[in-house]
């Protein structure tokens, strides 16, 4: 696997943000987000079915966030299925929590879909699910 800056940035950025297991409507540029194939086909990304929306920035990056109830190995299996073999795959393990990456940077766009476990405000488990895209220089 190469090595990929702007992606290391991105996973370094996500693992010390605060969980996104809720809605913060505060956030400039969030608008809530539709699950309508628009928003499938501005990505270029499929969308979790059992998905439940959070928040898509458009400024800059784009990037939808979501989360699910479903297991985080049912998540993985899921995207590991429907995602084209030019995403690889990679995985981390940090304190009681992991996150699985799968980037593509083989187009004009740089593409990435990462998947989270994480403990809610209410201590229960949820799987955070990020789609992003973004042009390549």
């Amino acid at each position: 696997m190469k090595f990929r800056p702007w992606f290391a940035l991105l996973t370094v950025l996500l693992l010390t943000a605060p969980g996104c297991a809720h809605k913060d409507s505060s956030r400039a540029g969030a608008v809530t987000l539709d699950l309508a194939p628009s928003i499938v086909d501005q990505f270029g990304l499929p969308v979790y079915p059992h998905a439940t929306p959070l928040e898509v920035r458009a400024d800059g990056p784009r990037v939808a966030a979501m989360t699910t109830v479903d297991a985080f190995e049912t998540v993985i299996a899921w995207y590991s299925k429907h995602l084209s073999p030019d995403f690889e795959a990679s995985h981390i393990a940090y304190g009681g929590e992991r996150m699985t990456t799968f980037a593509d940077d083989s187009g004009a766009e740089r593409r990435a879909v990462l998947v989270k476990n994480v403990t809610d405000d209410e201590g229960k488990a949820v799987t955070t699910i990020t789609l992003m895209a973004t042009a390549a220089p």
